[in-house]
């Protein structure tokens, strides 16, 4: 195959990769290998230590039943957020917006530390369309506004207590990732205040990009987003243009402590006993509150586990934004340009050998996957895998079919020509067998008689007559061959055909007196027009027809020839009177070994149906046209050859 060929292939190849692409069909797969390899990068990627998880487990809630339902009395909760007091931020991702007893003592302890950061869920309801203004002392003025980011117009928010009294609020709603199809957090969000026809945006943060805040001391207006990139102090990670952190995710767990240790502790010291867990270990600490009970609806698709709290999904968020930690998505650009590469490189394979192609598609689809875990687990960056993998399949399939195709198709004609070649051996044996026969039982005869009739007169008549057909029939099958693989080349001079007819008609005069036969020339235009042929070529061409016109003739009939110009052509009529011919087998008689109606049993003539198949090319080597009639044009019986051959063939014309 050609290798342009390859190329236009491989380029096809690479159109239906970006097609499956551009309509996100490769989504789901790139999904789970997006997941698998989020898995491998956190193996050796450990979590902060200056983050502290305080959960509420299923053991907690077994062991709290005599204090309540989950949430627990707001005091309980007061005095677990005292006990972490030292921390330097606690962000509590419960939403307590039911009013209780105690609301008061945990507002205040809120308001005492300093510290805490509430959560709240926003809603597209409409039961309360202007959020709290507490909760716009926590809107990013430097964040661009986005109208294709989620807007909300209501807020499920803590008691009034509880806001009056936070150093600050964030959402914690998740959303799952176009592409991994896992939840990644977006870092902030908006919703819609003002009056009716007049709602102007604000950019909320979420639950851990608040308590991010809090704990380094960060004002809002500090935090600014260009190019793709959100800064805030001295740390910077990437987000992309609907605000989502793609989350470095961790292969172990946080620090953590279950929320009834810490009640126990609380205990212990009234008591003045040992504490489980000293109020230090909370020191300069980001505390998150979070529930990690199996009964509690706060669970999340990560590529790391199948069900992860919400509170360990922020925990990693703060993780991430401590350590400007982060993952990141090649551009489309460069997406585009993988595509393409594996696409080409199919087209620079050899496909005569099948093991190769497969060795190097093997090693090209490993070098694939290696290379892009590589780079998640290295660089972080996450290269598409699933549409390098498509496009080097489809280009290798696409050629490799191709290929197999033609292939096929040459093992198709070898066998054709093998099946041919035995047809030709076989035909020739036996018209060779029959030419020559006549030959020996006419020695066998002369042998015999050595002073009879037979032969001093017609033995060497046999003996020409043989010698001139095995000529034509040999020479016939050689050029045949040689045209076809383009090899014989025709040598013009100038010649004329009429003289070429008269001298074939001179040395077959024996033949048209042995078989009853007369030529009748008819001849056009005076003095003869000569064209520039090969006239050996052409010669033997006027040989075969007249020859065939002999071999079909009925006895004494004239074998009728014209030579001329007519119209823009200077035309070689060859006719003579015999059976009509199948209209069926008149389309096929150039090919070779086709022979028409059962030749004359006169002496030893014989076909091998190669003698118009070799007309056919010879005169199509000279720009002309052969055409066959049967019956004869205005007669009912006969056999008509017709050549044309084109006037700037000649070496003049007549005026």
């Amino acid at each position: 195959m050609k290798r342009g060929t390859q190329f236009i292939l491989a380029g096809l190849a690479c159109l239906l990769t970006l097609i499956v692409w551009k309509r996100g069909a490769d989504e789901p797969v790139e999904g789970l290998i997006y997941n698998w390899k989020c898995r491998i990068a956190a193996k050796g990627n450990l979590p902060s230590k200056d983050i502290m998880v305080v959960k509420i487990t299923d053991r907690c809630l077994n062991r709290m039943q005599d204090v309540g339902r989950w949430p627990w009395p707001r005091p309980l909760i007061a005095g677990i957020l005292e006990y972490c007091g030292e921390a330097r931020a606690i962000g509590v991702d419960v939403v307590l917006s039911e009013r209780e007893k105690g609301d008061q003592i945990l507002g205040t302890q809120i308001g005492r530390l300093g510290n805490v950061v509430s959560s709240v869920q926003l809603t597209g309801d409409q039961f309360d369309p202007d959020p709290p203004l507490e909760l716009l002392r926590s809107t990013l003025p430097n964040w661009p506004s986005n109208p294709n980011t989620a807007t909300f117009t209501s807020v499920v928010h803590p008691v009034d207590e509880v806001m009056n009294n936070s150093a600050h609020m964030g959402y914690v709603n998740f959303w799952r990732g176009t592409v991994d199809g896992s939840h990644r957090l977006k870092l902030a969000t908006q919703i819609d205040s003002g009056a009716p026809g007049d709602k102007p945006l604000y950019t909320v943060p979420s639950l851990s990009l608040a308590t991010f805040m809090v704990a380094q001391n960060l004002k809002p207006e500090e935090f600014v987003v260009k190019h793709g990139w959100l800064k805030a102090g001295t740390h910077r990670v990437r987000i992309d243009s609907e605000s989502n952190l793609m989350l470095s995710w961790k292969g172990r767990e946080f620090d953590s402590v279950e929320a009834n240790t810490i009640v126990d502790s609380m205990n212990a010291e009234l008591q003045g006993t040992a504490r489980l867990i000293p109020r230090e270990d909370f020191k300069d600490k980001i505390v998150l509150i979070g529930a990690d009970a199996s009964g509690l609806p706060d669970r999340e698709v990560t590529p790391v586990n199948r069900e992860m709290s919400g509170v360990y999904i922020h925990a990693t968020a703060i993780d991430n934004l401590l350590k400007s930690e982060y993952f990141r998505l090649l551009p489309k650009a460069g997406t585009v340009a993988l595509i393409l590469a594996f696409a080409l490189l199919p087209a620079f394979f050899s496909y005569r050998k099948p093991a190769i192609v497969l060795l190097s598609y093997i090693l090209l689809a490993a070098g694939i996957v290696a290379v892009s875990v590589l780079l998640a687990v290295t660089a972080r960056l996450m290269t598409p895998t699933m549409l390098p993998m498509l496009a080097l399949s489809l280009s290798t399939m696409l050629i490799s079919l191709v290929q197999w195709s033609k292939q096929q198709l040459q093992l198709e004609r070898m066998e054709n020509l093998d099946i041919e070649k035995q047809r030709f051996t076989d035909m020739l044996v036996h018209d060779l067998k029959n030419t020559v026969a006549p030959v020996l039982m006419s020695v066998d005869l002369v042998r015999r008689s050595p002073k009879g009739e037979f032969a001093s007169k017609d033995f060497p008549y046999y003996v020409e007559q043989t010698y001139n057909q095995l000529l034509l029939q040999v020479n016939s099958i050689l050029d045949i061959r040689r045209m076809e693989e383009g090899r014989l080349q025709i040598d013009p001079k100038l010649a004329s055909p009429l003289k070429l007819v008269r001298a074939i008609r001179k040395e077959y005069e024996g033949a048209f007196e042995r078989m009853e036969l007369y030529m009748d020339v008819e001849e056009a235009e005076e003095p003869h027009t000569e064209l520039h042929l090969d006239e050996v070529m052409f010669r033997r061409v006027l040989e075969n027809l007249i020859w065939n016109a002999i071999k079909y003739a009925s006895n004494g009939t004239p074998i009728d020839v014209f030579c001329g110009i007519v119209g823009p052509h200077y035309e070689v009529r060859i006719a003579n009177k015999c059976r009509p011919i199948n209209a069926e087998k008149l389309d096929q008689i150039f090919g070779r070994y086709v022979v028409g109606n059962a030749p004359r049993t006169i002496g030893n003539i014989t076909s091998s149906g190669l003698g118009l198949a070799f007309c056919k090319l010879a005169v199509e080597a000279h720009n002309g046209t052969i055409e066959l009639a049967s019956p004869v044009p205005g007669r009912k019986d006969g056999f008509q050859v017709e050549i044309r051959l084109p006037l700037r063939l000649a070496s003049d014309r007549p005026s």
